[in-house]
């Protein structure tokens, strides 16, 4: 009875040990289709709800400034400028189920600037991919984390969308927030922020840029060119601010030295918004009220001839140039 026993053991070790390989290797024959369990879970509430979208990745373009991390852009001068934001996200149960994609961007001191309705890419298409290669090339998305994306859109596991917003020029530098928010068919909602910084910009521009034309003038008195808030009237000096940052102007006569005689004429003054500064020729002086963004001002200039200033033609420069707040 023992050795009985002792062989039955035997024959179903045996047995074990022939079909064991044979499972692990998972051979499939066209005699005998294989059976591989499936598994789903369906909630309560039907497929989706508790299970918001998340975004995989957000960058906006272009970045301006390819040595400093992720985005950086330049105001245009007296324009605007389009910027992309670009998106790549998905959903716990499957991409379709997004519906809607939107952004908001928000100033830097936290007010909203803009909301934007998202258009969604062809998710293997010549936009969203050149996108990806120039966020990565620009050190807004790791190299590992674009090589999932282009594997998740290429199996149809995410979706792209895009949202162009305006910078103009005149609008305050420093980070502006961007929010990503998508929704599903369940009205879940996922978000994704980050940030790209706003350079700040200072130019001006003037009309008298062909000359000041001080005309005929009488020894001893001032004789005085007005400016106007045209800037489409070079003979009445106006400024104009093209920047997003607050200007400072400063300011300087050459001596005019008479073509005939060789005399000169070296007392100048300058008034802008109201301040009134005398100088001599070659003193660089600055305006101590600021040009502000999107401002356009007049400049009045006076010059003054000594009493027994010969006749003559006398002729010489105005250097003008913008600079930040004068030091204390």
């Amino acid at each position: 009875m023992e050795k009985k026993m002792v062989v039955t053991l035997m024959v179903f070790l045996m047995m074990f040990i022939v079909v064991s390989p044979v499972m692990a290797s998972e051979l499939v024959s066209a005699d005998e289709p294989d059976e591989v369990p499936v598994v789903a879970v369906v909630s309560a509430g039907g497929g989706g709800v508790g299970s918001a979208p998340f975004f995989k990745w957000k960058w906006e373009l272009p970045d301006e400034d390819y040595y400093t991390p992720c985005t950086q852009i330049w105001p245009k001068p007296f324009g605007e400028k389009v910027v992309t934001c670009y998106m790549v996200a998905t959903d716990p149960n499957g991409a379709d189920d997004i519906e809607r994609v939107f952004i908001k961007v928000f100033h830097p001191d936290g007010t909203e600037k803009v909301q934007v309705e998202a258009t969604e890419l062809d998710k293997t298409g010549e936009e969203i991919m050149t996108a990806i290669d120039i966020g990565v090339d620009h050190g807004c998305i790791p190299p590992e984390l674009a090589e999932d994306m282009i594997f998740e859109l290429s199996e149809s596991e995410a979706r792209a969308w895009k949202a162009d917003f305006i910078m103009h020029y005149h609008q305050p530098p420093g980070d502006y927030l961007v929010r990503a928010h998508a929704v599903d068919s369940y009205s879940n909602v996922g978000e994704y922020e980050n940030t790209f910084y706003y350079h700040s910009l200072m130019v001006m521009k003037i009309d008298f840029s062909t000359g000041i034309d001080f005309g005929e003038i009488v020894p001893g008195k001032w004789q005085i060119v007005s400016g106007d808030y045209d800037m489409g009237t070079p003979k009445k000096p106006t400024v104009q601010s093209g920047g997003n940052d607050p200007l400072w102007i400063s300011l300087h006569f050459t001596s005019l030295v008479g073509e005939e005689y060789g005399k000169t004429i070296t007392t100048f003054d300058a008034v802008f918004k109201g301040e009134r500064i005398e100088f001599m020729a070659s003193d660089w002086v600055m305006f101590s009220n600021p040009l502000d963004p999107c401002q356009t001002e007049k400049i009045d200039f006076s010059i003054h001839a000594l009493d027994g200033t010969p006749a003559d033609t006398y002729r010489g420069y105005l250097h003008i140039s913008i600079g930040s707040p004068p030091e204390d």
